[in-house]
């Protein structure tokens, strides 16, 4: 897991950041994407599309912290800067994607570090 130094990084709302698009398509397995690991880069926001008609996508950020619900038919945006990003649902056919903005991490970090 890739550690995000926050304090060194610029406002993930600033308008100078350079973004690029990551999708990451939900299936019956459990997702984990490490940005940083693959991408050089970390991302600044993302939305999580859940389209199941029944079953609640859960994910979590930070491999420690506990899973966070998002409901059937709805969609979730989540905002600062993150790397690791896991996945997953009770569902056997799930239905969803997680759409990431991502920023080179040299682009991200502040000019005087």
């Amino acid at each position: 897991m890739s550690i995000v130094p926050n304090n060194r990084l610029l406002s993930s709302d600033s308008l100078d950041l350079v973004t690029f698009g990551v999708i990451l398509e939900i299936d019956d397995t459990v997702n984990v994407l490490d940005i940083f690991t693959r991408y050089q880069a970390f991302w600044k926001s993302c939305v999580i599309r859940n389209t199941q008609t029944s079953s609640p996508l859960l994910y979590r950020t930070n491999p420690h912290d506990t899973f966070k619900t998002v409901p059937p038919n709805s969609e979730l945006p989540v905002k600062g800067w993150g790397s690791y990003f896991e996945v997953t649902s009770n569902s056997t056919a799930p239905i969803g994607l997680v759409e990431f903005e991502c920023v080179n991490y040299k682009d991200a970090m502040r000019k005087n570090d």
